[in-house]
């Protein structure tokens, strides 16, 4: 299947992070098409809330009891960290109007070859996408590196003595999971951090 380069998609982030870091996931996907970005704050001083009011692409909401209570309409506000970010984050994709909706932390970027834009496919509620891990170097570099999951001879080249800690992970050192584009206008699921959960 291939993808149309017509079709919309958009981000939501449940936002606790840096100025620096959230410019930073602004700017990467505003460079790569994204129709629209929305960041739900957790902390109601966070300077950044108002960092991109002349961006029309950037939508930003506070996390304050109006938004928890009728916003979302729950009965109580949320005190965990998951409850939180599950809840705040399917606020934000029923808010989308776009074609696709994408759940990212501000410190996850998406790559999109050039060759292969983001666009919609036929018949499916979801799509996984394959992570990639940024690898810290012991020298400063103007450039990121990131590692793609690796077969088991691949984890022993690069880990060599420590390669069974990280054969199970394919030689990550942080989690696998793959976030997922989510088609928009679906309404009987809760979106998770990794993927929509159905609803019932």
């Amino acid at each position: 299947m291939v993808f149309r380069k017509s079709s919309t998609w958009s981000t939501v982030s449940y936002v606790n992070d840096t100025p620096a870091n959230i410019r930073n996931f602004v700017s990467c996907h505003l460079g790569i098409g994204v129709t629209q970005t929305r960041l739900i704050f957790d902390n109601l001083d966070d300077p950044s809330l108002t960092m991109f009011s002349h961006l029309p692409e950037v939508r930003t909401y506070a996390c304050d009891e109006e938004f928890w209570l009728n916003s979302i309409g729950l009965d109580e506000v949320p005190s965990g960290h998951n409850a939180r970010q599950n809840n705040a984050c399917t606020f934000g994709y029923n808010a989308a109007k776009e074609d696709w909706a994408l759940h990212l932390n501000t410190d996850e970027f998406l790559h999109v070859p050039l060759d292969n834009p983001i666009a919609c496919l036929r018949d499916v509620l979801a799509v996984r996408l394959r992570p990639a891990e940024l690898v810290l170097l012991e020298k400063p570099s103007d450039y990121d590196f990131y590692r793609l999951p690796m077969n088991k001879h691949q984890v022993r080249a690069v880990h060599n003595e420590f390669a069974a800690n990280f054969i199970r992970r394919l030689g990550f050192f942080g989690h696998l999971d793959r976030k997922s584009f989510i088609r928009g206008g679906q309404r009987d699921f809760n979106l998770k951090p990794y993927w929509p959960e159905l609803s019932g």
